[in-house]
């Protein structure tokens, strides 16, 4: 936008000449009468067809394009979803599966693996590229529809099949590129995200954080953004909380620092609030992971009833509601649902597990939690 502002004068005699080329063809006779012959001589039932085509091409070139830029950044890809099509790696080989739940996304995705981020480097690294994936996927999707209907219309507009397919091809690339401008609770369009990332350390570090491997860096850093928090139950400071908890469940010494910032939670008030929402859930049972790692015996007694309580009046989906009790109860060694909470097609615990299910290393993380909860060296006291 600013350099729109600043070279305005060259902006409108650029704009001039571009609308000057695109109807030139007008004042010709009979530009509109081979135009519409053009369309016209594309059977219906064609139509239909090529509307579909270009709809998934149009998908695969934007998907592609954050996928290529994470690959020319340094990156690897995990998975890349094209509609219904799953595209995910699997010891070191591509491999291919269909679901067609996951047309609820209307689209598709690219799932990076940013690696360890052990510096201020590596971090500096993995959010351009980041940032470039957000910006370069949508652009170029409008760029390349704009231009393919340019030629169209001004040099191709006596070739049928051509002129209709970048009509489509067009109609979607807009579309997409709109779409990038909009978010929704779970989702956010590629321009959206872009500006969060790039203008708020918080969001651009609550990102990174999925896509990268844990590391002491890392782990630094929440650490320090929390210190910067006033105590709350925001959903930016408890996924900050619930990002250093799974640390800590996977460690043999406790960290005071870690336990300072939870200990508040093993309150039934201050526990009960967090079940308000469905994130809540998530993070509460971490929670009561947490208590169980450090021998909170009586509080995680009562701590589960409420859980389990809330967790059944909710309105959490069926499926989601029996993971996350199941998975409790077997971790927290009340019940066994070994088989049950290790078979990925039962791996519920978020409002888009019908994506998470598909990323291999997710559901290999969710399973290595499955394998239990090794109590704190050290017994913690209240």
């Amino acid at each position: 936008m600013k350099f729109l502002r600043r070279h305005r004068f060259i902006v409108f005699l650029v704009s001039c000449f571009i609308i000057g080329f695109i109807t030139m063809p007008l004042f010709h006779g009979g530009y509109f009468s081979d135009l519409m012959t053009s369309i016209k001589n594309v059977k219906w039932y064609f139509h239909i067809l090529l509307f579909i085509g270009t709809f998934m091409l149009t998908i695969l070139l934007h998907e592609l394009a954050h996928f290529l830029t994470f690959i020319a950044k340094g990156y690897k890809n995990e998975v890349l979803i094209i509609l219904f099509f799953i595209f995910y790696k699997s010891n070191n080989k591509w491999r291919v599966k269909i679901d067609f739940k996951l047309l609820i996304l209307g689209g598709g995705m690219a799932y990076p693996t940013l690696g360890e981020i052990n510096d201020e480097n590596d971090f500096i690294k993995a959010k351009n590229a980041m940032l470039s994936s957000l910006l370069v996927a949508p652009v170029f999707t409008f760029v390349s529809g704009f231009v393919l209907l340019l030629l169209s219309l001004v040099f191709f507009y006596k070739i049928p099949y051509l002129v209709v397919i970048a009509i489509y091809t067009s109609i979607f690339s807009f579309l997409f590129t709109y779409s990038s401008t909009k978010e929704t609770k779970e989702l956010k369009g590629d321009f959206k995200a872009y500006q969060r990332v790039k203008n708020d350390d918080e969001f651009a570090l609550l990102i990174l954080l999925q896509y990268a491997d844990s590391t002491l860096y890392l782990s630094q850093l929440v650490k320090d953004k929390l210190l910067l928090m006033n105590k709350n139950h925001s959903l930016k400071y408890l996924s900050f909380l619930s990002y250093l908890i799974e640390d800590e469940l996977l460690s043999s010494k406790i960290d005071i620092d870690i336990y300072n910032y939870v200990y508040d939670y093993s309150k039934v008030f201050n526990f009960r609030r967090l079940l308000l929402s469905y994130e809540g859930f998530s993070i509460a049972q971490s929670l009561l992971f947490y208590f169980h790692k450090c021998n909170f015996s009586s509080r995680v007694e009562k701590l589960i009833e409420i859980y389990k309580n809330e967790l059944l009046k909710s309105k959490l989906k069926d499926k989601n509601k029996e993971f996350l009790l199941k998975q409790t109860l077997h971790l927290l060694n009340i019940e066994n649902h070994f088989e049950y909470i290790n078979n990925a097609n039962n791996i519920h615990n978020n409002n888009l597990s019908f994506i998470t299910k598909h990323i291999p290393s997710i559901i290999e993380s969710e399973i290595k939690r499955n394998e239990g909860i090794e109590p704190f060296a050290l017994e913690c006291k209240i």
